[in-house]
């Protein structure tokens, strides 16, 4: 059923903290979905940004046992992905339609040629996909798993605002902010996972630092809970330049490890982009440097990462 209201004119996004939990089956996973969407969605936001890992929360009823961090994840990954990719889209076409709202849904594992890729999605209000985005940088934490990265950071508009994706472990890396700033976004939304304990330090790190580097707005979705023998402690935070917010946060949820909740914000173009004209960074960004440098450090890396590969498959 699609709700019946007029479309949302302003400029609110609403980021939720969900609780990973092992359920029994596939229709109470879609009603937990379902009713944090409903929380999610009393505001009337344009957007709704999910945590990383959503996907994971079917693939033991996928796989038909339980798996654990690690090479049983990575097999079950392998086997059944694809599986939980549908399954978390199908769910997400229908929330977007009933809503009337964007949706990034979430994350799956999904499997390739060359590994299991991290995979976060946009969907529109008609639940069309309207984009894809993988992690483009893989830690040695997940390049166990089998992780391979993505090439491309993308963006899309989504009405007034423009938008990329920094999936999981990619908030953590400058480069990925500054890509997707030079593509002109005003928001950057980042779907976590991280292993508890809690520390604000490590988020200053993430996307609070993306933040003040490329003036932009960033949506973090956190994970809570417990999956895969693995406990998962974030804070879902809705971040601004320091000009115009003081301390760089908007809105928040306070952290936990079963701690579930929801944050929705109007964000403030017109004075985003005052703060841009009055300390405009963007003119320092060396971005000729950036295109004779990076290129060549990432096609090295590569070249080193499927050398590896070839060794570890002889």
């Amino acid at each position: 059923m699609r709700l019946h209201r007029p479309r949302p004119a302003g400029r609110k996004v609403t980021a939720v903290q969900l609780a990973f939990d092992t359920l029994p089956t596939l229709e109470t996973i879609r009603e937990r979905l379902l009713l944090a969407m409903v929380e999610a969605c009393r505001e009337r936001p344009l957007l709704v940004v999910f945590p990383a890992l959503t996907g994971l929360l079917a693939l033991h009823l996928l796989a038909g046992r339980e798996w654990r961090w690690g090479p049983s994840l990575t097999e079950a990954a392998l086997r059944f992905g694809e599986a939980a990719e549908e399954t978390l889209l199908d769910w997400a076409r229908q929330l977007a339609r009933q809503h009337d709202t964007y949706l990034m849904p979430g994350t799956c594992l999904v499997p390739t040629d060359e590994g299991l890729v991290h995979a976060a999605y946009l969907v529109g209000p008609d639940g069309q996909v309207l984009g894809r985005q993988l992690q483009t940088h893989v830690p040695a934490a997940d390049a166990a798993l089998g992780l391979v990265p993505g090439h491309e950071i993308h963006v899309w508009d989504v009405e007034v605002l423009r938008v990329g994706i920094a999936v999981g472990s990619d908030a953590w890396y400058p480069e990925v902010g500054r890509i997707i700033a030079l593509q002109g976004a005003t928001v950057m939304l980042c779907p976590t996972a991280v292993p508890a304990p809690y520390s604000r330090w490590r988020q200053l790190a993430g996307i609070w630092q993306q933040v003040q580097a490329n003036q932009f707005f960033a949506v973090e979705a956190a994970l809570s809970g417990a999956g895969g023998g693995v406990e998962f402690e974030g804070r879902t935070l809705i971040a601004g330049p320091v000009e115009m917010t003081g301390d760089g946060t908007i809105a928040a949820v306070p952290p936990g490890r079963r701690s579930q909740g929801w944050v929705t914000a109007e964000l403030d173009l017109a004075r985003l982009f005052r703060v841009r004209r009055e300390y405009p960074i963007a003119r320092f960004f060396n971005v000729e440097l950036y295109g004779r440098v990076f290129p060549h450090l990432y096609e090295a890396r590569q070249a080193e990462t499927d050398r590896a590969r070839e060794v570890q498959h002889r």
